[in-house]
């Protein structure tokens, strides 16, 4: 796999979720393909000599650093992660070795989504299929990329909710857009928006994870019942019918998005 990396991708304000990250990553990770780390000005305590930190450097904008650390990956395609998602699986070999055969493949791939939540239409290969222009979220920033596609694309000013949005809306044009059935991998969810997830927390101290509750501020009642709403417009988006989706993302994503 030496057209493929993995890019873990950070900022020095979540410092704090780092040795928990590494702790989940050496007990879960055994795929041999070169791992990027990407921060801002911190070096993290990375003790497995395989995995190398990328700097981006101050953080002026979201948009800005994720392409100054994007441009120091070598690899041809890169398979994006956050270190707020702790793995809780090990990676699917068979899922990776169907995203290998995409990439090695007759076709276009420029972005392949592996979450398994967002699902195509055409099928390509078993469990890849194609996704249509107007799928909701049709651009996230966890997946695999083609790294001269996802450079085209970035927005210097833009955040990462904006990048998945306003990404999804100018890439109806181009084809090359994928998605597996089922989950590369498994994650839990740490943090939303800067705090804690009450429900994560609790399962990382019972797996004895390296966490301190204590490092930023839980999620409130209200941010919590937010959540909720978005899980649920997330879910309707994928299910109801296409002709559909568009009037509902035009009247609620804004809401969502800037809250």
């Amino acid at each position: 796999m030496n057209n493929l990396a993995i890019l873990i991708l950070s900022c020095d304000k979540y410092n704090d979720l780092w040795d928990g990250y590494f702790h989940q990553f050496e007990k879960y990770f055994d795929v041999d393909i070169p791992v990027y780390f990407g921060s801002n000005e911190i070096s993290p305590n990375i003790k497995n000599p395989k995995i190398r930190n990328i700097k981006s450097g101050p953080d002026v904008s979201w948009g800005l650093s994720f392409k100054k650390i994007i441009d120091q990956v070598n690899e041809e395609y890169i398979l994006i992660t956050l270190e707020d998602l702790y793995l809780c699986s090990k990676i699917d070999r068979t899922l990776m070795h169907k995203a290998q055969q995409m990439i090695n493949g007759q076709e276009l791939v420029r972005h392949l989504k592996y979450s398994g939540y967002i699902r195509g239409s055409k099928e390509v290969l078993p469990g890849v299929k194609i996704l249509d222009a107007d799928t909701p979220y049709r651009v996230t920033l966890c997946g695999v990329w083609q790294k001269k596609y996802l450079q085209s694309i970035i927005r210097s000013e833009e955040n990462p909710w904006q990048f998945e949005i306003c990404g999804s809306s100018r890439t109806k044009a181009d084809d090359g857009f994928f998605a597996l059935d089922e989950p590369l991998f498994r994650t839990v969810n740490l943090v939303e928006k800067g705090f804690w997830i009450k429900s994560s927390i609790k399962w990382a101290l019972m797996q004895k994870i390296p966490v301190n509750p204590r490092s930023r501020k839980f999620k409130t009642l209200p941010k919590e019942i937010l959540s909720m709403v978005k899980n649920f417009y997330f879910d309707l988006m994928i299910k109801v019918p296409l002709e559909k989706k568009q009037l509902i993302v035009a009247k609620l994503k804004k809401y969502l998005v800037m809250n």
